[in-house]
């Protein structure tokens, strides 16, 4: 009897330390995908401030900003994807 007890103890810590390391791998990715996810948006913001006062008045560059503005939203929803299959797995 007090085998089988010691048995379920054992198992439960084990269940528990194994729950609170998954907790933390998921929180640790949560954190690192918002980062990022902030640090792009800053330097977008950043790259139109910059250039769209230079590209905006005569309109010639305006088809390769809003490209570029395409291929970033693109790299942005690889990311999400990325992050959250590296989460759920």
């Amino acid at each position: 009897m007090l085998d089988e007890e010691d048995s379920f103890e054992s198992a439960r810590r084990e269940l528990t330390a194994r729950l609170f390391d998954a907790y933390n791998r998921i929180r640790e990715i949560g954190y690192a995908r918002d980062k990022v996810l902030v640090t792009l948006s800053a330097c977008s913001l950043l790259f139109s401030m910059a250039f769209i006062s230079a590209l905006a008045p005569g309109k010639q560059w305006l088809g390769l900003l809003f490209f570029a503005w395409v291929w970033f939203a693109t790299s942005i929803v690889c990311v999400i994807v990325g992050m959250r299959t590296a989460e759920l797995a």
